[in-house]
């Protein structure tokens, strides 16, 4: 391994080992060997820069290891040092329990994973002369993004408690909110950007230096006399992440569904029939009626229906006729796609329709 990938260990083992036996290694060589006097003056050097935390550029560290290796071939000291590549000792605070470097449930020994720990690590490098003993404590705070959520108050609209609405409808108040919280980086913007026309109203109530101190803000919006589809969104911006939060509010021709013992004209279904307010997808329905025609009716952009099963499992379509008809709607006379029953004495129970 590389010495320069090693600084931390080597300036480790200088300040564990060279501190405690410095002054003797350098009076002893000096007096045995005019060999190690050189040596010695270098590790005296070292001593001193470590000692007023002086930085070490890259060839000093090389120096200074090639300095200990010569120094550790020394036999005839009062002590002689093993010296072993080793990482400086790492004391993490894990919540709850003991000192523990793996996190919070780590054991004495293994290896650091800071990120999973809640808490500062210390490291506590021991010099037995001079100075005693010296803490360094590193906080640390893994990164964290900011948050963002939007949403949409809908108990008031025509559909209840729903972002899919009937075509033709008005919602004439929509109320919606952002919430946004700091993580770990400086929060520099967040921006509506749908409806970009409210974004003003939106910078008008944001309070960064509030949001930067810690507090979670949360800024509430009205959209007015909203008729179609409609996305709303906002974002927040730490210069790290832009981390998004997106509503839609989607208008459809609702589905209609129903029975009735005589056949229907195309001015009486939506009165005779049930609204099934939702995109386009397999529907089960159920009907349950007896001597009465079954109705399932659509917008005709969506495509034709591949299989209607009936209650167990078995295929249906054929029970059934298709017509494309004009209907009267909310939103108007809308092109719909009519599935009827040929006769009136099928089984009453759930049937499944597929696109």
């Amino acid at each position: 391994m590389a010495v320069i990938d090693n600084k931390n260990t080597i300036l480790y083992l200088a300040h564990e080992r060279l501190a405690e036996w410095g002054d003797i290694v350098v009076e002893s060589s000096v007096r045995k060997s005019r060999v190690y006097q050189n040596k010695a003056e270098k590790l005296r050097y070292f001593l001193k820069a470590m000692e007023h935390e002086f930085y070490l550029e890259d060839d000093d560290i090389t120096s200074l290891l090639q300095c200990i290796n010569n120094l550790a071939e020394l036999t005839d000291w009062p002590t002689a040092p093993v010296l072993a590549e080793k990482q400086a000792p790492v004391a993490i605070t894990g919540v709850p329990g003991p000192i523990g470097p793996a996190g919070v449930d780590g054991v004495d020994g293994s290896d650091a994973d800071i990120n999973v720990v809640s808490g500062d690590s210390v490291i506590s490098i021991v010099e037995t002369a001079p100075g005693g003993v010296k803490t360094f404590t590193v906080s640390y705070a893994p990164y964290t993004a900011p948050t963002i959520s939007l949403a949409i108050t809908t108990s008031g609209f025509p559909n209840p408690s729903s972002l899919i609405q009937e075509l033709g409808t008005t919602l004439t108040t929509v109320p919606f909110s952002i919430t946004l919280n700091k993580g770990k980086d400086t929060v520099d913007s967040s921006t509506l950007t749908s409806p970009a026309d409210q974004d003003g109203d939106y910078q008008a109530a944001l309070d960064l230096v509030a949001l930067n101190a810690g507090t979670e803000q949360i800024i509430s919006l009205d959209d007015t006399n909203v008729t179609a589809t409609q996305i709303y969104s906002a974002e927040i911006d730490d210069l790290t992440n832009q981390p998004s939060s997106s509503k839609t509010i989607t208008f459809v021709i609702p589905f209609l569904y129903g029975s009735s013992g005589t056949a229907l004209v195309q001015s009486t279904y939506i009165s005779n029939l049930t609204k099934l307010i939702q995109t386009q997808g397999n529907k089960a329905i159920l009907f349950n009626d007896t001597d009465a025609f079954f109705y399932f009716v659509y917008d005709a952009n969506y495509p034709d229906l591949d299989s209607i099963l009936d209650g167990n499992g078995f295929e249906a379509i054929g029970a059934f006729t298709k017509t494309t008809e004009t209907v009267d709607m909310v939103s108007g006379p809308e092109s719909m796609k009519v599935y009827k029953t040929i006769i009136t004495d099928i089984p009453s129970q759930t049937y499944t329709f597929k696109f």
